[in-house]
């Protein structure tokens, strides 16, 4: 029986499924990152739990206990050191654990809840394998997994100390491969973490993500946790709050959105799913200024246009990736200072997306703009010729373009220049469109949506569907006074 230590692991250096899963031990820990052994809030709590006093003979009265189970727990206790502990359980492991699981599965006392999950985590802290070892010999005895009752309470009660513990020990066991959890009982988990993932509770959030951390680095799990649905959403959330208040949280969100691109299958799809995680991993690399945060956005990238399943999959992810305005965001990115690391994936990802810009046509470009969400003023909008040529393609694919433009013209999600820009080119397609645009456009409710843009309170979007309302009204394009293209406003 020996002590690990608390030796701290770099997690961005791992560009591999191996490395990935071979990280073993603190999470969110890069050189540049001072890190806590526990977060403030709700594990602050913990030296108190640590020195509760629990009376087992009320138990052994009350048969939650027999006589041996009494003597193994009443003689742990009486150990004061990490010394004197380590070598109690080396001589007593395999019964002092059936014990702490026979308490879990019985006692309902939040406090010696809180004091038998506090020191089952200390020895999980003092020698993480061999009290895994343990717990795993009596699961197989049993044939009950390690696990259950850890779950079981994380689904059973309301304490955030004792569900955070229980969870952190959860982790612990279904994490190395010997006990995996069911996909039953993974959808039983990640339904319990993404409240907590979305948590306002102090620190629930951070304790949550490192622990999903730990259990994303074993390989089977990453695409069930992809596939469950509420969980990619939860972690698109996390991106969405303010960079300079949340650093660390977005950080492990960042590492999990990672890993996760290690399954071939989850990143070829990750960059075209309609999920908005990677449009939400792109704002976040233009808009932190942390160096551990824009390197761990480079490598989510690096693996979407490298690891993803087939060639037409990395090309369709870094098509996508242009379509977020990449390339501009990577020259920004690439004039501060990076480690050499982030500087390599900078630039492979870089040339990758170099490469396929110069294949896209004007009306690919187009449609990675629309389909990615973040429309700007780029010259395709104002092009007469495009509008001519391209205008009837909005209606392929069941008009999947149209649909997309018009679900942009939401004032409560949209800045005022996506806005202005989807409007002005819904104009532009009724007036070139060859096939029935405007009542394609009244079908799909999209007049109603442009109507209320006029009243909205930017003058740009004001104009550009005050513009659009009157192609859509009129048929007389000539009277409106203004070009056929409704350009910009001068």
């Amino acid at each position: 029986f020996f002590f690990e230590g608390g030796r701290h692991h770099k997690m961005a250096g791992y560009k591999s499924l191996e490395g990935a899963n071979a990280a073993t031990s603190e999470l969110g820990v890069v050189a540049d990152t001072p890190v806590t052994k526990y977060a403030p809030g709700i594990l602050e709590f913990e030296a108190e739990a640590r020195n509760f006093q629990i009376d087992w003979a009320v138990y052994k009265q009350s048969h939650f206990l027999n006589d041996a189970e009494y003597d193994y727990i009443a003689s742990f206790v009486q150990q004061r050191t990490d010394e004197a502990r380590a070598a109690f359980i080396g001589e007593n492991g395999i019964p002092l654990v059936n014990v702490f699981i026979s308490l879990l599965s019985k006692v309902s006392k939040v406090g010696t809840l809180q004091y038998l999950l506090t020191v089952i985590s200390d020895l999980f802290e003092m020698n993480n394998v061999a009290v895994r070892a343990l717990f795993h010999e009596c699961g197989r005895t049993s044939k009950v997994p390690s696990w259950h009752y850890f779950l079981k309470t994380l689904t059973c009660k309301e304490d955030e100390f004792v569900v955070h513990q229980a969870n952190r020990i959860l982790v612990q066991l279904a994490s190395d491969g010997i006990e995996p959890l069911d996909q039953r009982n993974l959808v039983v988990y990640f339904m319990w973490l993404c409240p907590q993932i979305k948590s306002q509770e102090r620190d629930a959030s951070l304790l949550a993500l490192t622990s999903l951390c730990k259990l994303l680095r074993y390989g089977p799990y990453r695409r069930p946790f992809y596939e469950q649905g509420e969980t990619i959403n939860a972690l698109s959330y996390v991106l969405t709050l303010k960079y300079d208040v949340h650093i660390q949280v977005q950080y492990l969100t960042a590492y999990c959105a990672w890993v996760i691109t290690f399954d071939s299958a989850v990143a070829a799809r990750l960059g075209v799913d309609g999920s908005s995680l990677t449009k939400f991993m792109v704002e976040l690399l233009e808009g932190t200024r942390k160096p551990k945060v824009v390197r761990m956005c480079l490598a989510y990238f690096r693996n979407l246009v490298l690891v993803a399943e087939t060639k037409a999959d990395r090309a369709r992810n870094g098509t996508a990736l242009v379509g977020l305005n990449m390339l501009n965001i990577l020259n920004t990115v690439m004039a501060s200072t990076l480690d050499q690391e982030a500087q390599g994936d900078a630039e492979m990802i870089k040339t990758t997306l170099d490469v396929i810009y110069e294949e896209m046509s004007s009306f690919d470009e187009y449609a990675n703009e629309v389909t990615s969400g973040r429309l700007r003023w780029s010259p395709v909008h104002n092009s007469e010729r495009f509008w001519r040529e391209n205008a009837d393609r909005l209606n392929d694919q069941g008009f999947q373009l149209l649909k997309i433009l018009i679900q942009l013209l939401d004032p409560t999600s949209q800045t005022p220049e996506v806005l202005a820009v989807a409007a002005h080119d819904l104009g532009q397609y009724v007036t070139n469109c060859k096939t029935r645009g405007k009542s394609n456009i009244e079908r799909l409710r999209g007049k109603e949506r442009i109507m209320a843009l006029m009243a909205h309170e930017n003058k740009e979007v004001q104009y550009q569907a005050l513009v659009a309302v009157q192609k859509i009204m009129t048929q007389n394009w000539s009277a409106l006074g203004i070009k056929a293209s409704g350009g910009k406003k001068k």
